[in-house]
C-alpha cells in the first residue's frame, strides 16, 4: 500500500480490493485522501481515485466501486471473472490436512490415493510458477490425485454423471465427496492477503469450493487415459511409480499411514535394484527357481 492508514474503508469489487480513505495517524487528526486499488494478479497497489476528504465523494466512490444504484440497491452478484481473481488469493497448503482418515483415499476398485500426498506432489512441479492460479493448481492436485488412483492396468472408462452412457462406468461418489472434503482443508488465504484486511470481503463459501472441486474431477475424467486416448491428462502409472507418489508426503510414510511404512520399503528395494542391476539379475532368476 502507498499510503498507510487505518479506520479505512475496504471494498472488495470486481476481483479487486479497494483501500479507502481513513487516518494516517492515532489521533485521526491528518486523513488519506485517496483511494488505492490492490490487484491479486500483480500483487500490487496503485492509487486510482483522490479529493475524497467530502463524505458525498467517498459514498459516490463507494458506490461506483460496489456498482450500487443512485437507490443504493444491493450491487449486483459476483461474475466468473470477479470470483476467480478472489480465488487467486488463496492457496493450497499441505500441513493443514494433518488426519490420516481426512488424507487416504481407500476404495476397492482404485489403489490407495493420498490428498496430501497429490498437493506435494503438485507443488513440486508447478506451484513454483507464478503464473498458476489457485483453480489450476486445483485441476494440477486432481490430477495427481487420479493418478494415484487409477490401476494400471484399468480399461473402464469412468465418468462423474449420475446416469452413465452405455460403456461407461460411475466414478464412485464417495471418492467425489471424500475429495472435495479433504483439499477444502487444504484451502488457507494467502499471507500477504490477509494481512491487507477483513476477509469477509474475499470469502469464498465452501459450496463455491466444492463446486470448483467436482467440476475438475469431471473435466479430468473427462480427459483419462481410457476416455481421451490421443492426450490424456495423465497416464496409468505401474505400482512401483504409485508407491513413489504416495512417498512423496513423508510425513505419512514416518506416521505408518501406509502400513508401517511398507511403501517406504518397496522404493527403497527398487533404489537398491537400480544402483546394482547385477543383483536384480540374481533376484528374478531365484524367484523363478522358487516358483
Amino acid at each position: 500500500m502507498n499510503y498507510a492508514r487505518h479506520d479505512h474503508s475496504l471494498v472488495a469489487a470486481n476481483g479487486k480490493l479497494y483501500a479507502i480513505a481513513g487516518a494516517q495517524n492515532v489521533l485521526c487528526n491528518k486523513f488519506c485522501n485517496s483511494i488505492e486499488e490492490y490487484d491479486p494478479l500483480t500483487n500490487e497497489w496503485k492509487v486510482v481515485g483522490e479529493n475524497l476528504v467530502l463524505r458525498q465523494n467517498i459514498e459516490r466512490y463507494l458506490s461506483e466501486i460496489e456498482k450500487k444504484t443512485p437507490n443504493d440497491e444491493p450491487k449486483p452478484k459476483r461474475t466468473k471473472k470477479d470470483e476467480l481473481g478472489i480465488m487467486n488469493m488463496y492457496q493450497l497448503n499441505p500441513p493443514l490436512l494433518t488426519d490420516k482418515d481426512d488424507s487416504l483415499i481407500s476404495h476397492p476398485d482404485f489403489r490407495l490415493g493420498n490428498i496430501r500426498a497429490a498437493v506435494i506432489e503438485c507443488g513440486i512441479f508447478y506451484m513454483k510458477d507464478a503464473g498458476h492460479g489457485t483453480k489450476e493448481i486445483i485441476r494440477k492436485t486432481v490430477v495427481c490425485l487420479m493418478a494415484q488412483l487409477f490401476k494400471s492396468d484399468n480399461t473402464l472408462m469412468y465418468t462423474a454423471a449420475q446416469e452413465p452412457e452405455p460403456g461407461m462406468t460411475k466414478f464412485p461418489d464417495q471418492i467425489c465427496t471424500k475429495i472435495a472434503v479433504g483439499m477444502i482443508k487444504l484451502i488457507e488465504m494467502k499471507t500477504n492477503t490477509a494481512k491487507m484486511g477483513s476477509e469477509i470481503d474475499v470469502k469464498i463459501s465452501e459450496n463455491k469450493w466444492k463446486q470448483l472441486i467436482y467440476n475438475e474431477i469431471k473435466h479430468v475424467l473427462e480427459n483419462s487415459p481410457t476416455r481421451n486416448k490421443t492426450r490424456p491428462i495423465f497416464r496409468q502409472i505401474s505400482d512401483e511409480n504409485h508407491i513413489c507418489k504416495l512417498n512423496l508426503d513423508q510425513q505419512a510414510v514416518q506416521n505408518g499411514w501406509y502400513e508401517d511404512g511398507e511403501g517406504l520399503n518397496i522404493c527403497k528395494i527398487l533404489l537398491f535394484f537400480i544402483l546394482f542391476p547385477n543383483l536384480y539379475s540374481s533376484f528374478l532368476s531365484i524367484s523363478k527357481i522358487i516358483r
